[in-house]
């Protein structure tokens, strides 16, 4: 993957892309119920990494996967990072001009 530094405009950074990453919540332990609820202690979250044959944009609807990893991330890192990607969207709404009130 290259930096977002190297890959300055929009075009050069959303194409010829062949890795991409989706994430996927899950609980440890028992089933949550409407009782009990999901405690946070529970919640882990699985980081896919997929690489691709052919780069992004391709015209073929489905491509072959070349290479695939898992991450698996415990109760503390997964709210490490959804703190982070909260704080990120707050500052760049507040970078935003002008300021979003929404």
């Amino acid at each position: 993957q290259d930096s977002d530094s190297s890959r300055s405009s929009w075009i050069s950074r959303n194409t010829n892309l062949s890795s991409f990453v989706y994430a996927t919540p899950f609980t440890k332990g028992e089933e949550p119920s409407v009782e009990r609820g999901v405690d946070v202690l529970d919640q882990c979250k699985r980081k896919t990494f997929l690489t691709v044959k052919t780069p992004f944009p391709c015209c073929k609807t489905s491509q072959e996967i070349i290479e695939k990893k898992h991450i698996l991330l415990n109760p503390l890192e997964t709210a490490i990072e959804d703190v982070a990607s909260a704080a990120d969207k707050l500052s760049d709404t507040l970078d935003a001009i002008p300021i979003s009130v929404k």
